[in-house]
């Protein structure tokens, strides 16, 4: 009798289980799913499924995530307050990123978020058909309003 209810519980107590130390590991290096699977020898659709039957798994796996997020925010935060101590040829720090420094402010202030703006674009052949046909429906309009006088 099969101990494993199908290939992911199979897959996850002999491929991931084992390895989750280094699978944390590999993501917080920043490692895409599909090397992470590649290393651990199964299939990227394997390693999803895993991550979705597997709630600890998920969270540990979330938790990697998240703290890569944390170093990388730190990284571009540092980089567009100049403080990441980068220095040019002559050996001068390199000031703050004001272009970088504006595109976080978009990401994370609402102040700065760029508003999508509707433009209507139209030419005036548009317009000027639009006015005829406006034209003849009032004028269709009235004709069926006119009395006829009848002479006795």
């Amino acid at each position: 009798m099969d101990i494993f209810k199908d290939r992911i519980d199979e897959v996850y107590e002999a491929n991931i289980k084992p390895m989750l130390r280094q699978i944390v590991e590999m993501k917080q290096k920043g490692l895409e799913d599909r090397h992470i699977a590649k290393a651990l020898g199964i299939t990227v659709k394997e390693f999803s499924g895993a991550l979705n039957r597997y709630k600890d798994f998920a969270m540990v796996y979330n938790d990697a995530t998240l703290l890569l997020i944390s170093k990388l925010t730190n990284v571009v935060v540092a980089r567009a307050l100049g403080e990441d101590g980068r220095v040019d040829k002559d050996g001068n720090l390199i000031p703050a990123d004001e272009k970088l420094a504006f595109e976080v402010l978009k990401k994370i202030d609402p102040r700065f978020k760029e508003r999508s703006e509707k433009q209507i674009t139209f030419t005036i052949e548009t317009v000027i058909k639009e006015i005829e046909r406006e034209r003849k429906k009032a004028l269709e309009e009235e004709d069926d309003y006119i009395e006829v006088e009848i002479d006795e």
